[in-house]
């Protein structure tokens, strides 16, 4: 993964924990204990886990962490991401995202951002996200999911082609756009015009978004 790419992962996870060290301790562990998956905690392994994915394939010492995202939607109390790779290989980066709705709501919801497979007569032939019932290609178990739930189809076709605009595919769904995904890029860029304006026009290409 270049460093540009590293720049906008370390940023954004950078975000995140701050939002998420806003919440009360209590607030962290019961969220801990909801998602039965290890939270980062501290902004350096936010960082750290959002710039070193996951690798399923051989051992870099590495374990599956949840990284917090910016979370400022009525009805959802908590949202992760988790970058993993199922080879060597960071061009098949997927991401897996966790939702957490209110109390009132308990289930634990997952969804899975991934590259098309390469398969020989696969049937995902194409970026897409997915329903999940587990992280990491189901390596890692997450607590509360509906297991009834269809993991395998449907499979949403996603406007992307690498890593960069997968992630980004994912925050749009997750902050809207254009309001929600300009506003998080600059507060993650702290105000960085000109590295938030970059992410903002990739963003608007990969929707086809006609300039007005």
């Amino acid at each position: 993964m270049s460093s540009i790419d590293q720049d906008l992962l370390r940023n954004y996870a950078r975000l995140g924990w701050e939002h998420w060290n806003d919440k009360s301790k209590k607030f962290q562990d019961e969220t801990q204990e909801r998602v039965g998956v290890e939270i980062v905690d501290s902004v350096w392994n936010a960082q750290n886990a959002a710039a070193n994915p996951f690798k399923l394939a051989g051992s870099n010492g590495n374990r599956a962490k949840l990284i917090p995202m910016p979370c400022e939607i009525s009805n959802i109390t908590a949202a992760f991401f988790l970058p993993w790779t199922a080879t060597e290989d960071s061009s098949d980066l997927s991401f897996d995202l966790v939702v957490l709705l209110e109390k009132s709501s308990p289930c634990t919801f997952a969804f899975r951002f991934e590259p098309a497979s390469l398969d020989n007569g696969t049937t995902h032939g194409y970026d897409h996200m997915q329903l999940s019932n587990s992280l990491c290609l189901r390596r890692v178990s997450l607590k509360g999911v509906l297991d009834h739930l269809p993991s395998s189809y449907p499979a949403l076709p996603i406007p992307s082609k690498d890593p960069v605009t997968r992630f980004l595919v994912m925050i749009v769904s997750m902050h809207g756009y254009p309001r929600g995904v300009i506003n998080v890029l600059s507060r993650a860029f702290n105000g960085n015009s000109s590295k938030s304006r970059e992410y903002h026009n990739l963003t608007r290409n990969i929707l086809n978004v006609q300039v007005a």
